[in-house]
């Protein structure tokens, strides 16, 4: 997606796209985008839905929790999750912001890979963290025909160059893609 930023969180909604010829799950791939918290500016709310395949018979994605709640989102886990698959079992990949509440209110850039035996999750220029998994993930492992971006919800947010490849990329790839964008201090808008 290209152009100006999603807003999703109170009053807002989230984006579906087709999955065919969009985003396949094939032996290796990643999904990168870039997201910024409005946190002062929303209500209190439950977990934010940042992106996923979203389905009872099979969903990947990626959630900030909703707990503990008197902690602004920024400070919160940040979830991968495997749910509700017939051959993969419910798996949750935990990680954190690492600039907590410092990093509130900028442009960060994440990324999910996906590799056979392993996942893996970057966040702006640090180093990925990799999580071993004891299965291969494919197509018919999320049936759904659709994936979203954003949800309606109380924590306001913006999601920017949501961008997929059919293939893992590099930590010095992933920190190419985040100096182009946020390299001398130019941010996405």
């Amino acid at each position: 997606i290209r152009g100006k930023a999603l807003y999703s969180g109170s009053d807002s909604a989230g984006l579906r796209f087709q999955r065919k010829d969009n985003l396949t799950i094939g032996p290796a791939g990643t999904v990168v985008f870039f997201f910024k918290g409005d946190f002062k500016n929303g209500k209190t709310g439950s977990s934010i839905f940042l992106w996923g395949i979203d389905s009872g018979k099979g969903f990947l994605g990626q959630t900030l929790v909703s707990w503990p709640k008197e902690k602004c989102p920024c400070e919160r886990e940040l979830h991968i999750q495997f749910l509700d698959g017939k051959k993969i079992p419910n798996k949750t990949f935990i990680t954190g912001f690492p600039d907590g509440e410092k990093g509130c209110g900028k442009w960060h850039m994440l990324a999910f890979s996906w590799a056979p035996g392993q996942v893996s999750f970057k966040y702006d220029l640090n180093p990925a963290k990799n999580y071993p998994i004891g299965f291969d993930m494919g197509e018919s492992d999320f049936p759904a025909d659709w994936f979203t971006l954003g949800r309606q919800g109380g924590w306001n947010f913006y999601m920017d160059e949501f961008t997929i490849y059919n293939r893992r990329l590099s930590d010095a790839e992933l920190d190419d893609i985040y100096k182009m964008y946020m390299g001398n201090g130019v941010e996405t808008k």
